[in-house]
C-alpha cells in the first residue's frame, strides 16, 4: 500500500508542475499580447482623407495635405496618382508620444484633363486624298487612343470648303471639341515663285544678345558641312551644341551624324563650351533608353560642358506612337536617366506650342524653339532657339542661334 501511494503522490506532483508550466506559457503569452496592444495599438488613430478630397491622375500632391488623422501628424510625403478609381496610399505619422506608425487610406483618383487637339481653324487638303482625319494630331493625358472624330460632311473628291467639328473624347469622357473649315483645293499646275530669305545678320544677333543681357551660340549638324571654327569663335560665339546623331524613323537604327567627330573636335580645338542632341523617334522607354545608351558609348568618355538634349519632334507622326501624353514624358524621362546616370546634364528640346500642350508632365531642363526676336514663352528655359535662318563667319549657309541667360 505505501508503495502504492508513493508511487500516486508522484504522479500527482509530475501532473500538477506540467500544468503549472501550462498556465505560465499562458500568462506569457497573454502578457505579451497586452505589451503588443499597449505599444502598438495604443496610439492607433482614425485615418480618413479630408473632406471632399479627389485627386487628380498623374498631379503631385503633399500627402499631409489630403489627410485627416484623428490625433497625431503625417511625415510630409509627396505622392503622385498613376492609375484612376480608388487607390490605396501607405504613408507614415507621428502620434502625439512621438511614435511612428504606419498608416493607410483609400482616394479616389479622376481624369478631368480633355484630350489636346492640334488643329486651326482651317485645314486644307489636295483633292482625291484617301484621309485627313488620322493626320491631326489627336492626344491625351492618360488614353493612349482617345476617340478622334470629324463631325459633319465633306467629300475629298470635290473641290470645296466644309463646315466641321472635330470632336475628341477620352475614357473619362473630357470631351474637347474644334470647329474648323475643310478646305480641298485643286494643286496648281506651275510651279510657285520664291525668293531666298535674307536671315539675321552677326550684326544682328550682336544686337539682340547685348539688349537680353544674353549670350549667343549655335546648333550644327550635317547640314552646316564644314565648319571654320576659328571663325565662329572670333565671330563671338559662346556655346555650341552639336548633333550627334539621329533616329531613322519610327524603330529605326540610331546613325552617327557624319560632321559629328569633326565638329566635336573643331569645337574644342578652339575651346567652346559643347554639348550635343540626339534626334529622336523614340517609341517606348526602352527605345528612349537605348538611345541614351548608344550617345554614352558614343562619347566615350568625352567630356561636355553643356547637356545632352532630347530631341522628339516627330509629332506629325504622333497617331502613330500609341502614346499618352504622360506616356511620351515617361519615354523622355528615361532618356534623361539613363544620360544622367554616366554623368552627363540632360535637358528637352522643344517648340513653344509643344511645351506648353504635350510636354506638360516634364521637369528637366528646357531648350526652347521660339522663331521671334522676343519670346512669351513663361516658364524657365536654359536656351532659346530664336532663329534658323542665322548667319556667322565660318558657316557657308544659314545655322540655327541660340540666346541663353547669362548667370
Amino acid at each position: 500500500m505505501k508503495k502504492s501511494s508513493i508511487g500516486s503522490s508522484f504522479f500527482f506532483e509530475g501532473f500538477m508542475k506540467k500544468w503549472i508550466w501550462i498556465v505560465v506559457l499562458i500568462l506569457i503569452v497573454i502578457l505579451l499580447l497586452l505589451l503588443v496592444w499597449y505599444f502598438g495599438f495604443r496610439n492607433r488613430v482614425l485615418v480618413l482623407p479630408k473632406q471632399d478630397t479627389v485627386l487628380e491622375i498623374y498631379e503631385p500632391i503633399d500627402l499631409k495635405d489630403v489627410i485627416s488623422l484623428e490625433e497625431g501628424t503625417v511625415i510630409s510625403k509627396e505622392y503622385t496618382p498613376t492609375s484612376l478609381g480608388d487607390v490605396t496610399v501607405s504613408f507614415q505619422y507621428q502620434t502625439e508620444s512621438n511614435r511612428k506608425r504606419n498608416g493607410e487610406v483609400t482616394f479616389s483618383v479622376v481624369d478631368t484633363v480633355a484630350p489636346y487637339v492640334h488643329l486651326s481653324n482651317s485645314y486644307s487638303i489636295s483633292v482625291g486624298s484617301d484621309d485627313f482625319v488620322s493626320d491631326i494630331l489627336c492626344a491625351d493625358n492618360y488614353d493612349a487612343n482617345p476617340s478622334c472624330i470629324v463631325e459633319g460632311e465633306y467629300d475629298l473628291n470635290t473641290v470645296g470648303t466644309y463646315p466641321l467639328t472635330f470632336v475628341a473624347t477620352d475614357s473619362s469622357s473630357n470631351v474637347t471639341e474644334k470647329d474648323f473649315t475643310l478646305r480641298v483645293y485643286q494643286p496648281s499646275s506651275g510651279g510657285g515663285s520664291s525668293t531666298t530669305p535674307k536671315g539675321t545678320s552677326l550684326e544682328e544677333v550682336v544686337s539682340l544678345a547685348e539688349e537680353k543681357d544674353m549670350s549667343f551660340g549655335i546648333d550644327v549638324s550635317k547640314w552646316q558641312e564644314y565648319i571654320d571654327w576659328e571663325a565662329v569663335k572670333e565671330s563671338g560665339v559662346s556655346f555650341v551644341m552639336i548633333r550627334i546623331g539621329s533616329q531613322k524613323g519610327i524603330g529605326g537604327e540610331y546613325v552617327l551624324d557624319p560632321y559629328f567627330e569633326q565638329n566635336y573636335e573643331g569645337a574644342t580645338s578652339v575651346d567652346l563650351p559643347v554639348g550635343v542632341y540626339f534626334y529622336s523617334y523614340g517609341k517606348d522607354v526602352e527605345d528612349a533608353k537605348n538611345q541614351a545608351q548608344w550617345i554614352i558609348d558614343t562619347l566615350d568618355g568625352r567630356k561636355l560642358d553643356l547637356p545632352v538634349a532630347f530631341d522628339w519632334e516627330c509629332f506629325s507622326y504622333f497617331n502613330q506612337f500609341d502614346l499618352s501624353l504622360y506616356g511620351l514624358n515617361e519615354v523622355a524621362e528615361s532618356f534623361f536617366q539613363t544620360i544622367e546616370d554616366a554623368g552627363y546634364e540632360t535637358m528637352l528640346y522643344g517648340s513653344k506650342n509643344y511645351l506648353n500642350n504635350l510636354w506638360i508632365y516634364n521637369q528637366n531642363d528646357i531648350w526652347l524653339a521660339h522663331y521671334t526676336k522676343s519670346t512669351d514663352y513663361d516658364k524657365a528655359y536654359q536656351y532659346w532657339q530664336f532663329t534658323n535662318q542665322g548667319k556667322i563667319p565660318g558657316i557657308s549657309g544659314f545655322v540655327d542661334i541660340n540666346f541663353s541667360p547669362i548667370s
